[in-house]
């Protein structure tokens, strides 16, 4: 929704996420065709890593499927294709 600022967005993301999420970056902010009036489609990057050992592949999926169930549960957010 337009009314989601994105500092609450990655604020969720962080308290999901934790110490493995190394930085979250806004690639995109994009209101317009193909997205539903009144709301805006916002790109994310975010990259993982840990200090103490090497993240598998199966974790990192799991705390993003964790970040956008908590993301549509929250504000509504859904995950474009």
């Amino acid at each position: 929704l337009e009314e989601v600022a994105v500092s609450d967005l990655t604020e969720k993301i962080l308290e999901i996420s934790g110490d493995l999420l190394d930085n979250i970056q806004v690639f995109d902010v994009y209101r317009g065709q193909g997205v539903q009036s009144g709301s805006k489609s916002i790109g994310l990057n975010l990259t993982f890593s840990s200090e103490k050992r090497t993240l598998v592949e199966e974790e990192v999926n799991d705390i993003m499927q964790q970040v956008i169930e908590a993301l549509d549960v929250t504000f509504g957010a859904k995950l474009r294709t």
